[in-house]
């Protein structure tokens, strides 16, 4: 009878071990700001109706809590931004290309989740949402307006590039 207990003490002791070291690893979740490659402004939510601008690096508004998720099939991380501002999400709430990035309540849904593409020291990062649910390849674009808009991906365009430093 001890021997029974003792192999199936060993046993699940094993199963336990290999589950948490097959556990993917991600990279923690942080504070940090997206600042665009193209002229140095970060990505904010609006105050006047969580849409998202992109003003001077200062404000409070531009700093996000970074938070990967997953990987993609194609081995890339899916990551979530939740507004250090509002406590809402980045999401494209279903916009093609063109349409708002906004900051709203935070959920499960597609929509708030984005592709991250490392492109040398910057990243692009592409509506998982616009992408699983409407087979569109559209990144987060920083608009000459000063807002931040769905485009049609891009990675070699610096309007699409944004670093990521801390917060």
């Amino acid at each position: 009878m001890r021997v029974v207990r003792t192999a199936a003490t060993f046993v699940t002791v094993a199963l336990v071990a290999a589950f948490t070291i097959a556990a993917p690893a991600y990279a923690a979740d942080s504070n940090a700001r997206l600042k665009s490659r193209t002229d140095g402004r970060c990505a904010a939510v609006s105050y006047l109706n969580g849409t998202l601008i992109r003003p001077d690096c200062s404000y409070s508004q531009t700093r996000w809590h970074y938070q990967p998720r997953s990987t993609s099939p194609s081995g890339h991380k899916l990551v979530k931004f939740q507004s250090i501002y509002n406590n809402g999400c980045m999401d494209t709430g279903g916009a093609g290309s063109g349409g708002d990035v906004v900051s709203i309540a935070c959920n499960t849904g597609n929509n708030q989740l984005w592709e991250e593409f490392v492109v040398g020291s910057y990243y692009v990062y592409k509506s998982w949402g616009a992408w699983t649910n409407r087979g569109q390849h559209l990144c987060l674009y920083a608009h000459p307006s000063y807002e931040e808009h769905l485009i049609t991906c891009d990675t070699s365009v610096y309007s699409q590039q944004w670093a990521r430093p801390a917060a």
